[in-house]
């Protein structure tokens, strides 16, 4: 099994830099680099390239936490626990789950 990976230093200073600093949630500056978390927009166990600059934003951690089930669909707390090759297939396929449910109510 590959080991999990995201936005390397580098480009998460890229990242941050091209964002000038702004949490693209709440558009307040932050402050410094290591006080931003880089949020795939496109999550990597959906598919999303985890070193593609384009699928990351620069958000405060307050933000990223306070908005992480409404960007990923799953408590922040719950996905931390499930980031194995396990859990991430059931990660999906709650998700699935979810977007199939909603849609048969519209």
């Amino acid at each position: 099994m590959s080991k999990r990976t995201g936005f390397t230093a580098s480009e998460k200073k890229q990242i941050w830099e091209r964002d000038s600093g702004i949490c693209q949630l709440c558009h307040a500056p932050v402050p410094s680099l290591s006080k931003a978390e880089i949020h795939h927009i496109k999550p990597m166990a959906a598919g999303g390239d985890p070193h593609d600059l384009a699928n990351g934003m620069t958000l405060h951690k307050e933000c990223h936490h306070s908005k992480f089930e409404e960007l990923h669909g799953t408590p922040f707390t719950a996905t931390r626990a499930i980031m194995s090759k396990k859990g991430m297939k059931w990660w999906i396929y709650q998700r699935n789950k979810k977007k199939k449910g909603n849609e048969s109510h519209e």
